[in-house]
């Protein structure tokens, strides 16, 4: 059994304009010491699943375990003393406006009865591993967004947690302070061996830090696994979708403009780690003397490790597209039919 583990969890919501499921009968199982990450486009229920890991949503139906222990079976006091090993950080960093750096850091340790000067002597230590030693006196407006998060994960870490929860905790940053936050979140899971699980809509943090990956959809879980496997061979639509909105948007990322189809047998290639920069493609059409139509293509970072992927068309009326699959599967790349919409 994970660290955390969810057994089909339902939760449903009564508004104005009805009810809403947003779980639907939801099960995951997250290990000790990983990032975890679970991806979704706005309403999916992702949010909401990240409340019921600690009960500030209180699931309708199904079972939340921590270790070995489910929390519907703990009392009030039982939970806030569970609660206190679940740090949690916020898109919108959540401080409070009229206290200063180490002040907000020291917040959570005070309502445990921690001795002022045991606190801040805590509070100086985690805004050395946050990087903002010298902003110990400023205030919340002082600070630029990524400082302010920084400020919300040392406030996070303030109690020593198992656990770190972060609720679309990039969404307000732009890319490059992102990517120094994830390097943050990274950093931290190292060195404490804190699970974190992240709650995201950007494919781009997912495949930047996370080592496993949970999609939803309309309440359920659609697909779930390791990221390099899931954006290697996606299962189902929402995946792909998010993948190919990855592709689109992110800087680092190649794309080809996709060509007239002309109506020839259509494969998804993905290049490994060590073929991802080599001229395969090229090698292919000089071997056999007959041209492939490049529909999409794009290399991507994920955890790391270059992954390749493209889609392409064989020609109509081809005589040699056995003997190039076999070609591309020989040169280490995994090859894929489409039979769907490319762009999926």
């Amino acid at each position: 059994m994970g660290l955390i583990v969810l057994k089909n969890i339902s939760k449903t919501f009564t508004t104005k304009d009805g009810t809403v499921e947003a779980l639907k009968n939801v099960s995951l199982d997250i290990e000790k010491g990983e990032i975890f990450g679970v991806i979704g486009m706005s309403g999916a229920g992702k949010s909401t699943l990240v409340r019921c890991i600690n009960f500030l949503e209180r699931p309708d139906e199904g079972k939340v375990f921590i270790g070995d222990k489910s929390l519907d079976d703990f009392s009030k006091k039982e939970l806030q003393k569970q609660r206190e090993s679940i740090g949690m950080i916020f898109q919108h960093f959540n401080l409070l406006m009229q206290k200063n750096v180490i002040e907000n850091i020291c917040f959570p340790l005070y309502i445990r009865k921690v001795p002022k000067k045991q606190a801040a002597d805590k509070a100086r230590e985690l805004l050395e591993l946050v990087g903002l030693a010298d902003k110990e006196k400023a205030y919340p407006a002082q600070l630029s967004g990524g400082q302010k998060q920084r400020v919300a994960i040392a406030r996070a870490l303030a109690c020593d947690p198992k656990i770190l929860l972060c609720d679309e905790a990039t969404s307000a940053l732009d890319p490059q302070t992102t990517a120094s936050i994830l390097e943050l979140l990274k950093d931290i899971n190292k060195k404490f061996g804190i699970t974190i699980v992240i709650i995201t809509h950007q494919m781009s943090v997912v495949r930047k830090i996370c080592d496993r990956v949970a999609i939803m959809e309309d309440g359920e879980l659609a697909e779930t696994g390791e990221v390099s496997k899931v954006f290697s061979h996606p299962k189902t639509k929402v995946a792909k979708r998010l993948i190919r909105q990855d592709i689109d948007t992110e800087t680092e990322e190649t794309v080809v403009a996709k060509e007239q189809i002309k109506g020839g047998d259509i494969i998804r290639i993905t290049f490994s780690e060590n073929s991802a920069f080599e001229p395969v493609i090229a090698n292919l059409v000089l071997t056999y003397k007959e041209p492939v139509n490049i529909l999409r293509a794009s290399t991507k970072n994920v955890g790391g490790i270059a992954k390749g992927d493209m889609i392409i068309e064989f020609e109509k009326d081809s005589v040699n597209k056995e003997e190039m699959k076999k070609y591309l599967i020989e040169h280490d790349i995994e090859i894929e039919e489409v039979t769907d919409n490319v762009d999926a």
